[in-house]
């Protein structure tokens, strides 16, 4: 059914990619959401007042907070989909994660609700009037919320769209929730304890979870999180498959919404190298980021000596010596600058965020394994880099 709607009402589907595309899945999935939580809304209301039940009641609310989720994720794609401007040349992609934080606030809101409501019905217990609409209603939610679990899953990963996602995982969530209240109400018929108020409370915990997880799906991309593992791979192989490219460091990725990456990495190449030459082979490697990932891509060169024998043998020695540290250390940028007395070696550290030594432990490691290679003098150039992959 997913897919006949689809091809009913969505033009060139195939091509998620393209930003009008993306941004008609995301509408089309929002408007969907918004016409059965609405629906759902109006259903649980009605027996929920009739019943005279805290639990359905806020189950109710739960959809039209639900609906009003999906209108500020249409909201949102609706925004994010201008074009750049003067004032905004990367485009209004993280429109979209800023209405996800907004709709956090409202979820949490609405769960704090459902938990006072719900703990003054467990103090003050009413009588539940069971009926069979009420059966039908709630094993309808459940149907409707299970096919919009789906549904979501399937957009929500066609178009990388995280608000959209995190609606699958909240519908999946409701169809819980209902099936929890549904039970519940059942067996209130056939005991004299009232459970209302606490199947309300587990609903508006349910609630509150949820609001936490959208809110921290908004905020991390707005803070600056890890980039996407499978794309560095991706990238970095891209810039490897070129020979003149030695080794790959600093990747950094910046994110301007769904589908707006722009990247930036340091290739090391020989120094000896043609600079004409190598300059052309970057600026392929830039091109073909673009045409097989969408993403444009700064590469930086930095030009090592990768025939000295003494740069080589020391260079091996310094990497052995980081691995013994720890194997998630990684060097790069090595070169040597020989004087009368001395001899720096000057290179790079990456450092993962897990590693908790500070850069003096590290170094003074380091020095320690130095000490004893050769009769030289060698003094330590370490540029240490706690924020790139």
């Amino acid at each position: 059914m997913t897919e006949m709607l689809i091809r009913l009402f969505i033009k060139n589907r195939d091509n998620p990619t393209d930003s009008k595309v993306r941004g008609t899945y995301g509408k089309f999935a929002s408007v969907i959401g918004m016409i059965i939580n609405l629906m759902l809304f109006s259903g649980k209301l009605i027996v929920g007042l009739m019943a005279n039940s805290i639990a359905i009641i806020s189950d109710s609310v739960n959809n039209l907070s639900d609906a009003a989720t999906s209108f500020i994720n249409l909201f949102g794609f609706i925004m994010s989909g201008k074009p750049a401007d003067k004032d905004h040349p990367f485009g209004h992609g993280r429109i979209e994660y800023i209405t996800g934080l907004i709709m956090s606030f409202l979820i949490l809101l609405i769960g704090f609700e459902f938990a006072r409501t719900s703990f003054d019905r467990i103090i003050h217990p009413e009588t539940i009037h069971f009926s069979i609409p009420m059966i039908f209603v709630l094993a309808a939610s459940i149907l409707l919320k299970f096919w919009l679990f789906f549904f979501y899953r399937k957009i929500g990963n066609r178009i990388a769209s995280q608000s959209i996602i995190a609606a699958s995982v909240d519908s999946i969530s409701d169809v819980l929730v209902t099936l929890v209240t549904l039970i519940a109400l059942v067996v209130s018929q056939f005991t004299t304890i009232s459970i209302d108020g606490y199947v309300g409370l587990v609903v508006s915990a349910v609630v509150l979870y949820a609001g936490y997880k959208v809110a921290k799906d908004a905020l991390s991309p707005l803070l600056g999180r890890t980039p996407d593992l499978e794309t560095v791979k991706t990238l970095s192989s891209i810039l490897t498959s070129d020979p003149n490219v030695l080794g790959v460091h600093d990747v950094i990725l910046h994110d301007y919404g769904p589908g707006r990456v722009i990247a930036s990495a340091h290739v090391e190449v020989s120094s000896h190298a043609n600079f004409m030459d190598v300059h052309d082979a970057v600026d392929l490697l830039e091109k073909r980021i673009v045409n097989e990932m969408g993403i444009p891509t700064t590469i930086h060169m930095d030009p090592i000596n990768a025939d000295d024998e003494k740069t080589k043998e020391l260079r091996e020695f310094i990497r052995k010596a980081i691995g013994n540290i720890s194997p998630k250390l990684s060097l790069h940028d090595f070169r040597m600058v020989t004087g009368k007395t001395h001899t720096n070696l000057i290179f790079d550290l990456s450092v993962p965020s897990e590693i908790k030594m500070s850069n003096d432990e590290i170094r003074a490691k380091l020095e320690e394994e130095l000490a004893v290679y050769g009769k030289e003098t060698y003094f330590l150039v370490i540029q240490f880099d706690r924020y790139f992959l």
